[in-house]
This record gives structure tokens, sequence and C-alpha cells, in this order.
């Protein structure tokens, strides 16, 4: 357990992605472990949130917290497992080799250019990603990469839609999950619209 908070730790702080640790030892990261870690952290986080329920603003009921344990895990795993689907479908591999060009070699012929020092002056300006492995990323990894983070929040807020409630409403009885009705974008328009419109209350 020691040793995958650890890595954990490692992993957050950059040293395991860090250029020279991927060029010498390669991504080293124990999945079961960090997958183990992050269930924990989120079951953690889970109790925090229940915690409200029993509050003095909260609902009264204390199933609350044991329901925010199981789901907030689940919500990082199950939306995961969604974007994981869809990448294969799509046939995007998000951490598949990335395509490389250096600064004096076309993309095509890239991949079997000698790997060049990350200091050298043609690489400074380029953030890490751009300069993954000494070579310069195409623009398009970037972006795929980039629209895979915007996808996955947008996913992670759908599936909090369907899991909810987390924290639970006042005034409503413990249920471990609300009706199905709308989406999560409906709601947030929804909410917005009575916020501008001045109507306190709400839906």
């Amino acid at each position: 357990m020691l040793k995958w908070i650890k890595h954990l730790d490692r992993l957050l702080r950059g040293e395991i992605t860090s250029l020279p640790a991927l060029r010498n030892r390669g991504l080293e990261v124990p999945i079961l472990g960090i997958a183990v870690m992050i269930d924990l952290l989120g079951v953690a986080y889970g109790l925090c949130m229940g915690l409200f329920a029993v509050t003095g603003s909260g609902s009264g009921a204390a199933m609350q917290i044991p329901a925010s344990m199981i789901k907030v895990p689940a919500l990082f795993l199950l939306t995961l497992q969604r974007m994981a689907i869809a990448s294969e479908m799509a046939g995007v591999g998000v951490i598949a080799e990335p395509q490389v060009a250096t600064p004096d070699v076309p993309p095509d012929q890239s991949q079997s250019a000698p790997m060049k020092e990350s200091a050298s002056p043609e690489f400074k300006g380029h953030s890490p990603l751009e300069r993954l492995g000494g070579q310069l990323i195409s623009g398009k990894v970037k972006s795929v990469f980039r629209i895979w983070l915007v996808v996955f929040a947008l996913v992670g807020a759908q599936m909090g839609w369907v899991l909810r409630p987390f924290i639970g409403a006042p005034g409503q009885a413990f249920t471990w999950l609300r009706p199905k009705q709308s989406n999560f974008f409906i709601a947030v328009a929804s909410d917005l619209a009575h916020l501008v419109g001045g109507d306190s209350t709400g839906r």
C-alpha cells in the first residue's frame, strides 16, 4: 500500500512522466496500484460529501454517506470506461505512440530520425507535451489529446447527473438514484435561465 502511495505521489508530481524518466525507463505506472488508490481516495471524498447530509443544512439521511462513498469512485471508473470504449470504437489511441516531427525532418520520416536532446536550441519554447521524447509532437496528436480531455469532462458531467444525488437535497427523502429526467446540459441551461431571470427558487 505504501508503495502505491509513493507511485501516486510521483505521478502527481510529474516525476514518472518527466522526459528523462520516459526516455530511460518508459512509463512505469502500476496500473492495479493506481486503480486501487483512486478507488480509496474516491471513497474518502465520497465520505466527505455524504457527511453533509447529516449536518444541520443537509437532508438528515445517514444513508447518503455510504451511497456517496460508492458513487464517487464509480463516477470516475464508469466515465473512464465509457471514454475507453468510445476511443476504441473511433480508432483513437490517446496513449498510442504519437506521430512526431523533428525541426528538420518531415513528419513521415521523423520516426526513424535519431532522438534529439530536449534541451537543444530548436526545442526551446515548447511545452513538455510538445517535446515528448526529445521530438516535436505533431499538432494533430495535441489536438486529439485536448479534445479527449474536453469530452472526458463532458461525459463525466453527464455520468454525474445519472448517478445523482451525491450530497442529498434538504427536504427530500433519501434515494440511491434520482428519476431519469432531462440531462446535465439542459439542467444547467435551465438553472442559468432562472438565475438570469431572477427566479431564486430554481427548478
